[in-house]
């Protein structure tokens, strides 16, 4: 059997990343994705962070990376995320980030999407192809966003 199985599966193991490279890559590809899905544009994110996320281990829980990625992007001002986007809960207190007292969270940021494709859709009266070229998305992902934001 695992002869069989053997000579059908071809692995590259060549192919595998480094950690420093996978942190790298996998916060380029979360952001890449984010720029796509909000039309922002953040460029990457800074050194300490890419060593924060080395030296937690982040690499090894994707999930908890992406969200960390995410909060940290709905944040940003800038074109790069810095330590002062992340969550508290993620790196402790002393990098704690609020804006005029009020903590920002996922859901804000979720909501904040929504709300940015429903003026677009005002804005341009319905017109579902005006509001996706410019949301920077295919008319199909527009209308599957639509759908999960109860807005159809």
């Amino acid at each position: 059997m695992y002869h069989n199985v053997s000579n059908r599966v071809h692995t590259n193991t060549t192919a595998a990343l480094s950690k420093n490279d996978a942190a790298e890559a996998l916060t380029d590809h979360f952001i890449k994705k984010l720029n796509t899905l909000t039309g922002k544009y953040v460029t990457g994110v800074s050194r300490e962070v890419l060593d924060f996320i080395r030296s937690r281990g982040l690499i090894g829980n994707i999930q908890q990376l992406e969200q960390v990625i995410e909060y940290g992007y709905a944040l940003c001002d800038d074109l790069i995320i810095g330590m002062e986007h992340l969550p508290e809960k993620n790196i402790g207190s002393d990098y704690c980030h609020t804006q005029n007292n009020v903590d920002y969270t996922y859901r804000d940021y979720k909501s904040s999407i929504k709300e940015e494709m429903i003026l677009l859709l005002e804005k341009y009266r319905g017109n579902k192809t005006k509001t996706a070229k410019t949301l920077g998305i295919d008319r199909t992902t527009l209308w599957r966003r639509m759908k999960k934001y109860n807005l159809i």
